[in-house]
C-alpha cells in the first residue's frame, strides 16, 4: 500500500521542520515524499542552509539554486530483518538533486555546484542504540542491501534533519572554480585570476631570476 504526501506544507510547522510519527504508519505501508524548494518550506530551509547566498547573488545571470527530493518511507516487521531484537524497522530510500552556489576556497569567486544523491537508510528504535553491537555501527544489512543506520527519537523520524545530513556529507568542503585557480595575493588580496598585482609580479620576478650568485 502506497500513499503520497502531496501537501507536505501541512506536515511542516512554522519553523520549516518535517517529521513523521512512526505510529501513524502501518506495517508494509509506503509513504512517498516528493517535493521541491518552491512548494515546501522545509526543503527550502535545507537549500538556504547549503546555498551561499552571497555567491549566488554575485552573478545576475547565474542559475538559480534548487532542491528536488524523491523519497519513500516504508515500515517492516522486525522478524523479516537480518538484525535481531527489533520489533520493526523503517526504510528510507530515494534521491535528492541539488543545484547550489559556493565560494572557491582560493579566490572566493562564485562556484556553481550540482549534486545527485542516492539515499538508502534504515531507521530502528532508539533503545537499540545503547546495545554494544550497535554503538559503533553506521551500516545495517537489511533486505540484502547495506543501508545507513539511524535511530528513531521519541517515535519520530526527522526527515528534514536526515536529508540535511545526507546532503552535507556529499558536499565538497573545498570547492575550486578551476584547478588552475591562482588565488588571492597574500599581501593585498587582489584576485590573481583577474589582475596581476605589483606584489605578485615582484615575487614572480624573484622566483624566475633568483638571487645573484658570485
Amino acid at each position: 500500500m502506497s500513499h503520497t504526501l502531496n501537501s507536505l506544507n501541512s506536515q511542516s510547522s512554522a519553523d520549516a521542520t518535517f517529521t513523521i510519527n512512526i505510529n501513524s504508519i502501518k506495517i508494509n505501508q509506503t509513504i512517498d515524499i516528493v517535493g521541491d524548494h518552491l512548494q515546501n518550506p522545509w526543503i527550502l530551509s535545507i537549500l538556504n542552509e547549503i546555498n551561499d547566498l552571497e555567491a549566488s547573488s554575485a552573478d545576475a545571470s547565474s542559475s538559480s539554486p534548487s532542491l528536488r527530493v524523491e523519497l519513500s518511507l516504508s515500515k517492516h516487521f522486525g522478524r523479516d530483518s537480518e538484525i535481531s531484537g527489533i520489533p520493526e524497522y523503517f526504510i528510507v530510500q530515494g534521491n535528492a538533486e541539488i543545484n547550489y552556489w559556493s565560494s572557491c576556497i582560493r579566490c572566493l569567486d562564485p562556484v556553481s555546484r550540482q549534486l545527485y544523491i542516492d539515499i538508502n537508510a534504515c531507521f530502528v528504535h532508539q533503545q537499540l542504540q545503547n546495545k554494544p553491537e550497535y554503538q559503533e555501527e553506521t551500516i545495517a544489512f537489511i533486505e540484502n542491501q547495506e543501508r545507513e543506520l539511524y535511530f528513531i527519537n521519541d517515535n519520530l523520524i526527522d526527515i528534514k534533519e536526515f536529508l540535511h545530513e545526507q546532503i552535507r556529507l556529499s558536499i565538497d568542503d573545498f570547492p575550486l572554480h578551476s584547478d588552475e585557480c591562482k588565488g588571492l595575493c597574500q599581501v593585498c588580496g587582489e584576485n590573481l585570476n583577474h589582475k596581476c598585482c605589483s606584489h605578485h609580479q615582484a615575487n614572480h620576478h624573484q622566483t624566475t631570476v633568483g638571487p645573484e650568485v658570485s
